[in-house]
């Protein structure tokens, strides 16, 4: 879950997120076609801030799209270009699901707006937005098994509705600014005894 770094819980399943999110009736994660909603939103805001955090380095970001039989999204057939691997546009793709529709050549090492892209390669994968810190390049993969976990794996929560939340702006000794929200809705720490 996205919010304080050195708070976030990683280290987490597609799995383990939907069993943590089971029994809560307003509360998921962003499928790939709400990911790219959100992003293509914040490029049009040109807002790149909360646009960097889209392409956060430190974090896997698990997305709730799980693909069966290489091209099937929620018993519904879809078209899946195969690539091993390929470049993609971000942002673009098919408006019901979010897969990419155009796969670039592999090779343009030359436009970093460009993200690395991994088709599904078994019976069960789900959808990631991660990064490749050799090429330091953002990514799609769509071949992250279910039940695979690596310490970086997380997720971005979507709430259904929001409550009226009160909220302070606090100037650091930086000058920075912070932003302290309540409720916080939901969280999920590691706890040290």
């Amino acid at each position: 879950m996205y919010g304080y770094h050195e708070k976030t819980k990683a280290h987490l399943s597609y799995q383990d997120v939907k069993e943590l999110l089971k029994d809560l009736t307003n509360t998921s994660f962003m499928s790939l076609k709400q990911y790219w909603e959100v992003y293509n939103e914040l490029s049009h805001l040109n807002d790149k801030h909360f646009l960097s955090t889209m392409r956060d380095k430190i974090y896997v970001e698990l997305l709730d799209t799980l693909i069966k039989n290489k091209n099937e999204i929620l018993g519904e057939q879809v078209e899946i270009v195969q690539a091993t691997p390929g470049l993609i546009k971000p942002g673009e793709g098919d408006a019901r699901t979010g897969i990419p529709t155009t796969i670039l050549d592999p090779h343009n090492y030359e436009n970093n707006d460009l993200w690395r892209y991994w088709p599904p390669d078994s019976n069960e994968n789900v959808a990631t937005r991660g990064h490749i810190f050799v090429l330091n390049r953002t990514s799609l993969d769509l071949k992250i098994r279910p039940g695979e976990k690596t310490s970086q794996l997380t997720f971005r929560l979507v709430y259904r509705d929001i409550p009226d939340l009160k909220y302070t702006i606090n100037q650091s000794k930086d000058g920075g600014f912070g932003v302290q929200i309540v409720p916080r809705l939901f969280s999920i720490f590691e706890m040290n005894s």
